[in-house]
């Protein structure tokens, strides 16, 4: 069945019985079938009320919530907020896909995914990252950047701004030639974004928690060696033979410079009978 249906913009609906799905959800919420007519009706609004809400939060979350991986990457400036998650995801798996296999010939990569769901496909989101080009909205379905309910108000007819661009000019011939300098930069970053002087930091910012310790240098007591400490130790060749030791004990209480003092023998003043 993928064989025909990749070959066709279908946007990710594959089914073929999508009111038999609508039918097993309405009875999922009914749970019988034995009900009169107001309280199918409850329940089915209910049913309606809870989807509603689902998808305006899933809408939501595409405004609000940017995702890691997709900060600070060139390829996806501009796209978050203004497309859903859903396919940022489907992007961020082709570009996984054109990182690993680095194929940039049609035939390889196949094109499903721009084919099906109007999606860059992996050799478009290769030739990007060889460039360092972000993603333009216009390059994606529009059914991916709508995010609301209902028709929205279009006055494309009246869109102009011819006005505005005349201010500007006007204003060109008046300001000094800095601030000349400071409008162009802007429009410049307006017509190409992708050329933007912005660049992340060069390293993580710590925003949260209080700030580490360094730990310092361990404490010990053992003293700075000495010049001449150092000068043996630098030449180990010159140092004298260490002094044998002695085999005789030595006497305990002895002092070092003083004679022990003679024990008297209590005999040598009697006579021998």
């Amino acid at each position: 069945m993928r064989a025909w249906t990749d070959l066709v913009l279908h946007l990710g609906c594959r089914t073929t019985n999508r009111v038999e799905g609508a039918h097993g959800v309405v009875k999922d919420y009914l749970s019988t079938s034995k009900g009169d007519l107001g309280t199918c009706w409850e329940t089915i609004d209910e049913m309606l009320a809870i989807q509603f809400g689902e998808i305006q939060s899933s809408f939501g979350r595409s405004f609000m919530v940017l995702e890691h991986r997709y900060k600070d990457v060139t390829l996806y400036y501009g796209l978050g907020g203004h497309m859903s998650r859903q396919a940022m995801n489907f992007i961020f798996l082709e570009e996984k896909r054109a990182r690993k296999t680095l194929c940039i010939d049609k035939k390889t990569c196949g094109c499903v995914i721009r084919t099906s769901y109007g999606l860059p496909c992996a050799c478009f989101i290769a030739m990007k990252v060889c460039h360092s080009k972000p993603i333009q909205l216009d390059e994606i379905h529009p059914h991916w950047h709508k995010l609301y309910m209902g028709e929205e108000e279009s006055n494309e007819d009246l869109f102009s701004v011819v006005e505005e661009w005349s201010g500007i000019q006007e204003r060109l011939k008046r300001v000094p030639f800095q601030m000349k300098l400071e409008i162009k930069e802007g429009l410049r970053l307006l017509a190409f974004p992708e050329t933007t002087m912005l660049s992340p930091p060069p390293r993580t910012v710590q925003t949260k928690g209080a700030k580490k310790k360094i730990k310092s240098t361990p404490k010990t007591t053992r003293r700075i060696p000495s010049s001449w400490e150092t000068i043996d130790s630098q030449h180990p060749e010159s140092q004298s033979s260490p002094r044998k030791k002695s085999s005789q004990p030595k006497r305990k209480g002895a002092r070092i410079g003083i004679s022990p003092v003679p024990v008297p023998n209590p005999y040598l003043g009697f006579k021998k009978l």
